[in-house]
């Protein structure tokens, strides 16, 4: 279909996109500000009940002494245990107790006092009083507990809130309203596509085909009715014309048939015979035998069921570090860093594994098949997830929630890639990621708040349901394959392996590029910067947000490269930059060792990785020519490829535990940021040589 046939579409995709934009965001703004006073109304007297019922607590443990006989100013641990219940209540700054004489007895081990404290404490411990009461003062807010026990009066506690927790409270809570407005349009696009392309996009490709068709004098084709009322009324004019095109030519060549039966050797009916003949050699009425049937708008189809598979898997992202470390314990006297990056490497290991089996017997059993079966082990393996509580179950199930998504992975992506040309694979590449990362975009986001509400259980059980509602919308829109022509056998793998492994070209962006990559990414990305935010006291939502900025910017930046910056520069020149950026941005980690260093080095990640990424996977491609590639087959570099490419993202984890075992965590990331950018350059040196020698050959 040409260019010009489809601009009104595009036209009328991006003002209903822009419509749908404008009313999500103005429903969010007004139930956010109508939200607004809720939260003021319920969160102050939340906190304050939650200091009474831990004033009652600690008062409680008092009168037990006082009834034992045991002096109130000889009780041990006091201030460790003032600490252990600050440090599970974020919302309480400090806790105190007094004697009727106004001397402090005990106090939480960060609380400091001066003068103005000091005789705050002294003028209200020495005033006994029946109940609690809330107090707020310039040098105190909080609430006053008397310990009274059979009407005497022993002396006062003092439980300090945070007046900075409300803020931040509602600071985190503006922020979540955001990212689930950002994620709702996120997903609202998505959804916009797959319908505007079944309803709208579709119908007019198969209708302009149709007409196209015609035009050649070809009316064997009949359409079925799809898309709105509308486009059902042309489809149905259409038919009509090609039935009638069809049931004329052929009582003209029954009446003839009738003649030459009837009147064998006259004289008109040579002259009968060559007209038919001239009709036939135009005209087209019946499908020849090796058609194939015209089938638009397949990636768009793909692309809603794959974001959210996608997800469902990264829902857990955020926290699968954090997790780990709570389950910790002792394993064959390995460190706890480097046992913590286990799970996600387990991930990896079984997600690259998968990927070349899948390829062995993709072609065999179809796409179809193995998308289905991965979306159920998927499911599953998540759901199992939320139940457990052992480490190596743990791993187990991480493990095999790898292997269902190498099985997705890789069918989507071969259908992403194979119908396209060699000069738009960079494009298709770049529609391709663009779906992996805005499901995990919403994932990490919705994720973050979910773990911070509903707990890590919570989210994997949303997970597998999320899992199971992409097995449900690849049944309707898969479509069912029956192969094309590629090897299935392993003789072919392993001949195909040998080939591919001998491309000096293929080999130097799988080991300069492909795999640095994957190490930074999970052994930065996924490991580091939720363990090093957690450190930092930064809450789930918070270290999911700081991942979406990593992903936005796939999404955004990564299209605008791939369509305009590959116009003007190679992709071996985009490649190298990527690299070198991204090792420059692992390093800032290191100079400003905060959290606002860490979201600045995970942003330019973001934006290094939009400039190679659309590019590494077409470098690879077409490292072979055409005919090489087809005779090795599409699957079968790409799953060799992703199983190589992989093994970054195995080693990614255990070389950072590995380097934390040894070192501080700056040493580390300036370890990795150094040798990610050295690799970039090395890649662009061997580009250059084996461009000279391709030149001089």
């Amino acid at each position: 279909m040409k260019t010009d046939n489809k601009t009104p579409v595009v036209s009328l995709t991006f003002k209903i996109n822009l419509l749908t934009i404008a009313l999500i965001g103005l429903s969010g703004l007004l139930l956010s500000l109508s939200y607004l006073p809720i939260f003021d109304e319920t969160t102050k007297p939340l906190i304050d009940k939650k200091a009474y019922a831990i004033a009652e607590s600690l008062g409680l443990s008092f009168r037990k002494a006082i009834e034992n006989e045991i002096p109130l100013d000889r009780l041990q641990n006091t201030a460790l245990v003032f600490d252990q219940v600050l440090k599970e209540n974020k919302e309480l700054k400090s806790i105190m107790f007094a004697n009727p004489e106004g001397s402090l007895l005990y106090r939480d081990s960060g609380v400091n006092i001066d003068k103005g404290l000091t005789g705050f404490i002294k003028e209200k411990a020495g005033q006994s009083s029946r109940t609690y009461v809330l107090t707020s003062a310039d040098v105190f807010h909080g609430l006053e507990m008397p310990v009274n026990y059979h009407g005497i009066y022993y002396g006062k506690l003092f439980i300090e809130t945070d007046r900075e927790y409300y803020r931040q409270v509602f600071q985190d809570i503006l922020f979540d309203i955001l990212t689930v407005i950002l994620i709702s349009f996120i997903v609202a696009l998505e959804m916009l596509k797959l319908t505007i392309n079944l309803l709208v996009t579709r119908p007019i490709e198969l209708v302009a085909h149709a007409l196209d068709e015609m035009k050649k004098g070809h009316y064997w084709q009949r359409l079925k009715s799809s898309g709105l009322g509308e486009f059902v009324s042309i489809d149905r004019q259409l038919n009509a014309i090609a039935d009638s095109m069809t049931s004329r030519y052929r009582a003209a060549a029954a009446r003839y048939e009738n003649l030459s039966t009837r009147f064998a050797g006259a004289r008109g009916l040579g002259d009968a015979a060559r007209s038919l003949r001239a009709i036939e050699a135009e005209y087209l009425f019946e499908p020849p035998a090796d058609v194939r049937q015209y089938r638009p708008g397949r990636i768009p189809n793909y692309r809603a069921p794959f974001f959210i598979f996608m997800f469902s898997h990264m829902l857990c992202l955020s926290f699968v570090p954090i997790m780990s470390e709570k389950m910790y314990r002792p394993i064959m006297g390995l460190s706890k860093s480097f046992l913590n990056g286990v799970p996600i490497s387990a991930f990896m290991l079984f997600w690259a594994l998968a990927m070349p089996l899948t390829g062995i017997w993709l072609r065999r059993l179809g796409r179809r098949k193995f998308i289905f079966l991965g979306c159920l082990i998927s499911a599953l393996s998540l759901l199992l997830t939320a139940f457990v509580s052992r480490y190596e179950y743990f791993v187990v199930l991480r493990s095999l929630s790898g292997v269902g998504f190498g099985m997705v992975f890789l069918c989507v992506q071969d259908i992403f890639l194979r119908g396209s040309q060699q000069e738009e694979r960079s494009i298709a590449s770049s529609y391709f990621w663009a779906a992996f990362f805005s499901g995990t975009v919403c994932g990490t986001g919705i994720g973050g708040i979910l773990a911070d509400r509903a707990g890590f259980s919570g989210v994997f059980i949303a997970s597998a349901l999320a899992a199971c509602f992409s097995w449900v919308l690849f049944l309707f829109l898969a479509e069912e394959d029956k192969g094309s022509g590629e090897p299935k056998d392993m003789k072919h793998y392993d001949s195909a392996l040998g080939t591919i492994i001998k491309n000096i070209r293929f080999s130097s962006v799988v080991l300069f590029l492909s795999i640095p990559g994957k190490i930074v990414l999970t052994g930065f990305l996924y490991y580091l910067v939720p363990l090093t935010l957690h450190g930092f006291g930064a809450s789930q939502s918070f270290i999911g947000r700081v991942l979406m900025i990593f992903s936005l910017a796939i999404i955004f930046i990564g299209p605008f490269f791939a369509r305009h910056f590959s116009k003007y520069f190679s992709r071996a020149f985009l490649s190298v930059s990527g690299s070198v950026l991204a090792g420059s941005s692992i390093i800032i980690g290191f100079l400003v060792h905060t959290v606002y260093g860490v979201v600045i080095g995970v942003t330019l990640l973001g934006i290094a990785r939009s400039m190679y990424l659309p590019v590494v996977d077409a470098l690879a491609l077409e490292a072979f020519r055409d005919e090489e590639l087809k005779k090795i087959g599409t699957a079968s570099v790409l799953s060799i490829y992703g199983l190589f490419e992989k093994a970054g993202n195995v080693l990614g984890p255990v070389i950072v535990g590995l380097l934390l075992s040894f070192a501080d965590t700056r040493s580390a990331l300036l370890l990795i940021g150094t040798g990610t950018a050295a690799c970039g350059l090395l890649y662009g040196v061997l580009h250059l040589i084996e461009g000279k020698k391709a030149a001089v050959s």
